[in-house]
């Protein structure tokens, strides 16, 4: 059995780069959003910046994934 699918999240980067929250978007089965947001917990990005200061900010990703 073959499966694809996409799960898009809703971060919310924090000014220090973490992810401090995490909506779902759009899911996918067989466990596959849950996959997602453990992957996502330890990301560490650029965080945005406002005035030259870094501030929180909220961004989407799309993670693919494909089963064969």
């Amino acid at each position: 059995m073959k499966f694809q699918g996409t799960v898009v999240l809703s971060l919310l980067v924090s000014a220090e780069g973490g992810v401090s929250a995490i909506y779902v978007l759009k899911g996918a089965p067989f466990g596959l959003t849950a996959q997602a947001i453990k992957a996502v917990k330890n990301w560490r990005m650029q965080p945005a910046q406002k005035d030259g200061q870094p501030v929180s900010a909220r961004t989407n990703v799309e993670i693919g994934f494909r089963l064969l």
